[in-house]
């Protein structure tokens, strides 16, 4: 019953919450000083995208409206829309997903709030202020049977001697709770970040 409530109170949120959005987009279309600006219109049209873009991000990340072809399909729509969502104009991001596993459950959403998180750090750090760029998702598992997640853009490289942010530290608190741990790169290197667990965090209860 607890678990239920739980699923109901968040359907109910992000009902409201895209309730909400949709008429922050019925405002932005209906402000006359759209229209009256130069640029206005083409303004109102990027606004009204990215509030979109970030209705599709929940989508992805939360796959609570309809199927996305599993972890695989999941990470490639979470990926395009941080980059539609967080991108610069004329800005040109490619997103590729390599997945060689499959999974499901409290594993699988785990997973996508991890890549959420560093793929919204290569757009902010990596990637920020380059016309071009590319963004790699990868999920596998070595013969030793260690699941690794890696994000890797190919932006200005990782400054580890910076202090570790937020979303650093949340990754970290998420990969512990399943028996895994982030690794970092070493300053100047590429930006990979990779973030193992060991076979048996795939089959906590609630992944079947």
């Amino acid at each position: 019953m607890h678990l239920q409530h739980n699923e109901t109170a968040f359907r109910q949120l992000r009902h409201s919450t895209r309730n909400t959005l949709q008429r922050i987009i019925c405002l932005i279309y209906e402000a006359p000083e759209f229209a009256a600006l130069p640029g206005g219109p083409a303004l109102a049209e990027e606004l009204v995208g990215r509030i979109r873009m970030s209705a599709e991000l929940a989508d992805s990340l939360h796959a609570v409206t309809r199927p996305h072809g599993g972890i695989a399909g999941r990470l490639q729509a979470m990926g395009r829309s941080i980059v539609q969502l967080c991108g610069a104009k004329r800005q040109s991001i490619d997103v590729q997903v390599k997945v060689t596993l499959d999974c499901q459950g409290n594993f699988a959403d785990m997973l996508m709030q991890v890549a959420h998180e560093l793929v919204s750090n290569a757009m902010k750090h990596g990637l920020r202020g380059l016309r071009t760029g590319e963004i790699e998702i990868g999920l596998g598992k070595d013969r030793d049977g260690i699941v690794t997640l890696a994000i890797t853009d190919n932006g200005r490289g990782f400054a580890s001697n910076a202090p570790t942010g937020e979303g650093l530290r949340l990754v970290a608190d998420m990969a512990e709770a399943y028996g895994g741990h982030i690794v970092l790169p070493a300053a100047g290197q590429r930006a990979e970040v990779r973030v193992s667990f060991p076979t048996a965090a795939m089959k906590v209860p609630g992944n079947d």
